[in-house]
């Protein structure tokens, strides 16, 4: 049995992804099957996140959530840019 995983992803950022895994012979449904499959296996991100996501996961495990209500979260993110 399978399973339908959604995500909400910038569209530029998808595109550019998949012209990327395109050329590697990969679909983005084959890659996210992968990266699944390991975190699952190994029970850990098969990279090292950076220092900013670990605080951001961090802040989370401790219920301090940023929530962004009107839709503009990439926007909101690169506010200090």
């Amino acid at each position: 049995m399978t399973a339908v995983v959604k995500a909400h992803v910038d569209e530029q950022t998808v595109k550019q992804a998949e012209a990327v895994l395109r050329t590697m012979g990969l679909s983005t449904s084959v890659v996210v099957n992968l990266l699944i499959e390991r975190i699952a296996k190994d029970k850990a991100l098969p990279f090292q996140p950076n220092v900013e996501t670990v605080e951001a996961i961090e802040a989370a495990r401790r219920g301090e959530l940023v929530t962004v209500l009107d839709g503009r979260l990439i926007e909101s993110l690169n506010e200090d840019d």
